[in-house]
């Protein structure tokens, strides 16, 4: 079985997907973007660049290619693109979205390609907010600046996932929330495999 867990970071998908890999006795792939980091030294996440997370998305590929059928995923291809159009509103003007444009090709090619998971769910970020006092040190600032990228990165992935896949939904309103989304996915699988064997 391969699952595919798309979402902000701080969505809960790494929890989802160690509950999951548990119940279905699955390969957790996460961790690739900060194991990229580490190996590079080059920035990760909101802060990287094209090529950064065109580099870490192919690192997932080559993962979950050796797990081949056993593997829960953090992350998918559609990640990679939300990351690579918020990097090109940073600095918008003509050159910037066409070197915007020509990565984000690589990526829908990696799409195309690639995609080939039996179950995708979208974890949605949870509603609480990160306190933001006016004399905030800069490890302070550092997490808000990730949270307000991570809420706008929520924001858009939902109307851009709603746009063209049929992807289910999960509502994490607090850490507790992870037990009512596997209930919610192992429900989804069981529905599935249903459908697949009245055919």
């Amino acid at each position: 079985m391969r699952i595919a867990l798309i979402g902000a970071p701080g969505s809960g998908k790494t929890e989802i997907a160690k509950a999951l890999a548990k119940e279905f006795n699955l390969k957790v792939i996460d961790g690739y973007a900060e194991a990229w980091s580490k190996r590079t030294g080059m920035m990760v996440g909101f802060s990287a660049g094209y090529p950064h997370s065109l580099s870490v998305a192919l690192d997932r590929v080559f993962l979950e290619a050796k797990e081949e059928d056993n593997f829960v995923t953090c992350g998918t291809s559609i990640d990679s693109l939300m990351y690579m159009a918020m990097s090109s509103l940073k600095t918008p003007n003509q050159i910037e979205f066409a070197r915007a444009k020509s990565y984000m090709e690589i990526i829908g090619t990696l799409f195309y390609d690639f995609w080939n998971y039996d179950h995708v769910f979208m974890c949605r970020m949870p509603d609480a907010k990160i306190p933001f006092p006016e004399e905030a040190t800069g490890e302070e600032l550092l997490k808000n600046y990730e949270f307000d990228h991570s809420v706008r990165f929520d924001y858009e992935l939902k109307d851009t996932v709603k746009s063209f896949m049929n992807v289910d939904y999960l509502e994490l309103p607090s850490k507790d929330g992870s037990k009512d989304a596997i209930k919610r996915i192992k429900e989804s699988i069981e529905e599935v495999k249903d459908a697949d064997d009245k055919k």
